[in-house]
This record gives C-alpha cells, structure tokens and sequence, in this order.
C-alpha cells in the first residue's frame, strides 16, 4: 500500500464511527490514526445543527384541535362540536330571552 497514491484508493462513501483515518501530528512529527467520530466539525456545520427546529410532537409542541393532530391526511370533523355549540348557544339565547321578559 506505501507504493499506492491517495487518488488510486477506493472512497468510503458513509464511514463508520470505527474506521480511522491516518493523520500527521505536525507537533511530534508522527503520524497517528483518528477515528471517524472523532473527527472536529466546523464551526458553521455546529452553528447550523444548533439552528435546526426541535422534533415535532404532536401535542407538545404542535397544536391539535380537541386532541386532534392537524398532521396527517384526511379531514377533521368538527361538525359534532358545532352542532353542540349551536345548542349551548340557543339555550343561551333562550335564557337572554326568558330575562327580559322577566326585566331581569
């Protein structure tokens, strides 16, 4: 492999976090070997990942509608609710009604 140039090599695509790497150290003039997880990441590449929007969870930090995703497909049915907020506001209504024919 000494008589072999870095371009001839085959490419690792997606390394694992065992595999290592040669590497100089310019310090102590030795070459050493670093695993891949072990590798620095640029500033911007750690600026963007702290940037990314946290995991949506549904009913943490997503809003649902009477424990109702809003995520997914299909239609959410809010008739049911209506048709009970209708009959709230009549008897409402009613009672209105029922005062001021009283003079309540």
């Amino acid at each position: 492999m000494a008589n072999i140039k870095i371009t001839q090599l085959t490419e690792i695509v997606s390394p694992a976090n065992e595999d290592v790497l040669p590497i100089v150290d310019v310090s102590g003039d030795i070459t050493q070997k670093v695993k891949a997880e072990n590798l620095p990441i640029s500033t911007a590449t750690q600026t963007a990942l702290d940037a990314k929007q946290a995991t949506l969870v549904s009913g943490t930090n997503i809003k649902t509608i009477n424990s109702t995703s809003l995520l997914g497909s299909g239609d959410i049915s809010i008739a049911a609710n209506l048709a009970i907020l209708l009959r709230v506001l009549q008897k409402k209504q009613n009672l209105t009604l029922m005062f001021q024919v009283m003079n309540i």
